[in-house]
C-alpha cells in the first residue's frame, strides 16, 4: 500500500480539522446539551481553541517547509552562477507601477491598459 506524502497528509488533516470545527463539534455539543440540559459553552470554546491551535501549528509547519524549498530554488536560479549579474545588461522598458488606494486614478483592469515591456 502506498501512503500519500507528508504534505498531502498535513493538508488533509487541516481540512478535517476545519470540518470538525465547523460541523462536527457544534452538532455534538448541541445534541449533548439538549440530551443532558447542560451548558456546554465553555466546552465548545475550549474545543474550538484546541482545533484552531492544531490547525495553526500544522499549516504553519507546512508553509515553512514549502517556502524553504521555494526559497532554495529561487536562490539557486538567481545565484547559481549561470548568469554573471555584474556583466548582464540592465533591464529596459520596465517601469514601477504604484497603486494608491485613495486616488481617483483607476486601478489596472478598470479602464487602463496593462503596462507593456518594450
Amino acid at each position: 500500500m502506498r501512503f500519500p506524502s507528508q504534505d498531502i497528509r498535513i493538508l488533509l488533516t487541516v481540512s478535517n480539522l476545519t470540518h470538525l470545527r465547523e460541523t462536527t463539534i457544534p452538532r455534538l455539543m448541541f445534541q449533548f446539551s439538549t440530551a443532558f440540559r447542560a451548558d456546554t459553552a465553555s466546552d465548545v470554546q475550549m474545543l474550538m481553541d484546541v482545533t484552531d491551535q492544531l490547525d495553526k501549528i500544522l499549516f504553519d509547519d507546512y508553509v515553512k517547509r514549502r517556502s524553504a524549498e521555494v526559497a532554495k530554488i529561487i536562490r539557486k536560479g538567481v545565484l547559481g552562477g549561470a548568469v554573471d549579474w555584474y556583466e548582464a545588461d540592465k533591464p529596459t522598458g520596465a517601469s514601477l507601477c504604484a497603486v494608491s488606494t485613495g486616488s481617483s486614478r483607476p486601478r489596472r483592469g478598470e479602464g487602463e491598459a496593462p503596462p507593456t515591456l518594450d
